[in-house]
């Protein structure tokens, strides 16, 4: 992330994504990693930062479905100054991925510390994901799991440097008299590199 200018209001910076990887323990990588890859590497996106954290994505040359990611995800900060050990929950509505339905993550956070020269805020993030969606035909899915992780920011940037999530959905699809229960773990860390 390279940040072009930023003042009391806002940031705007251009996040640069170098490289995707993607495994499956299937042998078989899914087509939706493959089609990640190709949405994200190498692209640049401009994006408008607000102090608690809400992103836009400025670029009009940016892909639609990123531009409605950004758009969709809630602000993660607090928006006034927050003590050590304060708590504050964040909730997103609407379709998760490309499924169609009505998903709800709901996240709460926590400022777990701050470094000893007050340059770095660490706070754990834990939450809830739920997903009903329609598919085809009579096929229809249920989908709910978890989020935990950590976020480390960078409060001279005003913004993270680092984050790690674990997200475990567990999905259930139901087409006519067939049931198939699938099991998904996402390991993400971000890491902003001066």
């Amino acid at each position: 992330t390279i940040v072009e200018s930023s003042d009391s209001t806002r940031a705007d910076v251009v996040a640069v994504t170098d490289s995707v990887a993607a495994t499956s323990s299937g042998g078989r990588m899914p087509e939706s990693a493959e089609a990640a890859r190709e949405m994200l590497q190498g692209k640049e996106v401009h994006l408008r930062l607000s102090p608690d954290g809400a992103t836009v994505a400025e670029d009009s040359e940016a892909n639609p479905e990123l531009r409605s990611l950004f758009a969709a995800m809630p602000a993660i900060l607090p928006k006034a100054p927050t003590p050590v050990g304060r708590r504050w929950k964040r909730q997103m509505d609407g379709p998760i991925g490309s499924a169609m339905g009505h998903g709800e993550v709901k996240t709460t956070f926590q400022l777990d510390s701050l470094s000893h020269d007050g340059a770095l805020a660490y706070v754990s993030v834990r939450g809830t994901i739920s997903q009903t969606s329609n598919g085809p035909g009579p096929t229809r899915g249920e989908s709910s799991g978890t989020v935990n992780g950590m976020v480390l920011l960078d409060l001279q940037r005003g913004w993270v440097t680092e984050s790690r999530d674990r997200i475990v959905i567990t999905s259930v699809i139901h087409s006519r008299d067939a049931k198939m229960r699938i099991k998904m773990t996402v390991t993400q860390w971000l890491r902003a590199i001066d």
